[in-house]
């Protein structure tokens, strides 16, 4: 009788619990996941090694070789000049003869833009001659400087450069060479008309007095001889 009223103990399984049954607490036993990234990485196909690729030349700054092309490039060669009209353009830049490359080469735009800076250089000229007279020291300090770019201008004149003196350059370029020669005509007009008046004028100032080397206008002396009277004639 004691044998049948004694409870049965569990015979232990030889199997181990499954991760899904109760491990005696309240919450199922979590599912291990590395299994399943093997099973995941086994499955899936292997990829070949990819390379690295290099970024594409336009992403690169083509700033430095752009520069560096532009430095190399050669500047343009300027046509060769006439020696006659560097030699007049040089002559130009001597105080006021501007005026002799005009009247020489007249159709040489080498000239015509020497003499544009000449006739600037030499109102700068006078301007700085005057204040020298007024105060030495300012006049000195404006006119050695001056007196330094006249020579360089006619050097480079004279190598047949188009030298573009700073400022100055900015004011030969307004002067209108027609413009001048159309007022130095009429000014030649002008003084040859004066001077034909005062010829007339002279001439009749001259008029007024006698002329002496002309007969009629002083008596002669046959003029005061008496004509001989006819002979009486007899009764």
């Amino acid at each position: 009788m004691d044998e049948q009223n004694t409870p049965s103990q569990p015979v232990p399984s030889a199997t181990p619990p499954s991760p899904t049954q109760s491990t005696g607490g309240d919450h199922p036993m979590a599912e291990p996941t590395q299994p399943a990234m093997n099973s995941a990485t086994e499955s899936a196909p292997e990829m070949p090694p990819q390379t690295q690729m290099e970024a594409p030349m336009s992403n690169q700054p083509m700033s430095a070789p752009s520069m560096s092309a532009e430095t190399q490039m050669p500047a343009p060669a300027q046509p060769p000049v006439d020696p006659n009209d560097t030699f007049f353009a040089a002559l130009g830049y001597f105080g006021p003869l501007f005026i002799v490359p005009l009247i020489a080469r007249p159709k040489s735009a080498f000239c015509k833009f020497h003499a544009r800076q000449s006739m600037v250089l030499f109102l700068l000229f006078v301007v700085f001659s005057v204040l020298l007279f007024i105060n030495s020291l300012i006049g000195s300090l404006l006119t050695l400087p001056l007196f330094a770019v006249y020579v360089l201008a006619i050097y480079k004149a004279y190598k047949g450069e188009i030298w573009r003196i700073p400022l100055v350059s900015a004011y030969a370029d307004k002067i209108d060479l027609q413009g001048l020669y159309g007022k130095a005509g009429k000014a030649v007009e002008a003084l040859g008309s004066f001077q034909e008046k005062k010829a007339e004028a002279q001439d009749a100032a001259s008029g007024q007095t006698p002329m002496k080397d002309d007969g009629e206008s002083k008596p002669s002396a046959d003029s005061d001889e008496q004509t001989p009277l006819p002979p009486a004639q007899s009764a």
